[in-house]
């Protein structure tokens, strides 16, 4: 698989990585734009020896969260437990969904007036028939 990236100076390098192994989150957006590597290799390959900006763990068990985030504090680093609600996400996510309502609403706003207009129509197309009906006799109940 050919890798593009942009390196720490900003300039785009691409290198060929074999596949070692797939994941999938059912989360398109994760799925497409995630690659686990060791660590020494991102920062080669970024040209960013000795620094990263993030560094993400899943662990095997939840009981190990506070010995791995007590190891990350002693080597100054600032965990964040990802399975509790974090306040930044939620305030990211907040317009999103009031965008998400309005088109919910626009959607259904749609749908109604052509259920509407299709019961106007079929009305308005009968009333012809309904008056030639009477004309010859018929009661209203019939």
């Amino acid at each position: 698989m050919s890798l593009l990236i942009n390196t720490s100076s900003e300039l785009p390098d691409q290198t060929v990585f074999t596949i070692r192994g797939l994941f999938n989150t059912r989360s398109l957006v994760y799925d497409e734009t995630t690659v686990f590597m060791p660590l020494a290799k991102a920062q080669a390959f970024t040209r960013t020896e000795g620094r990263a900006s993030a560094i993400l763990m899943q662990l095997d068990r939840q009981e190990n969260t506070e010995t791995v985030a007590a190891g990350a504090a002693r080597a100054c680093l600032q965990g964040v437990d990802l399975a509790r609600p974090q306040p930044g996400v939620a305030a990211a996510l907040k317009p999103r969904a009031g965008i998400m309502d309005l088109m919910y609403l626009i959607v259904l706003a749609v749908v109604a007036v052509v259920i509407a207009n299709t019961l106007l129509m079929s009305v308005f197309e009968r009333t012809r028939e309904m008056g030639i009906l009477a004309a010859l006799g018929m009661k209203g109940r019939q």
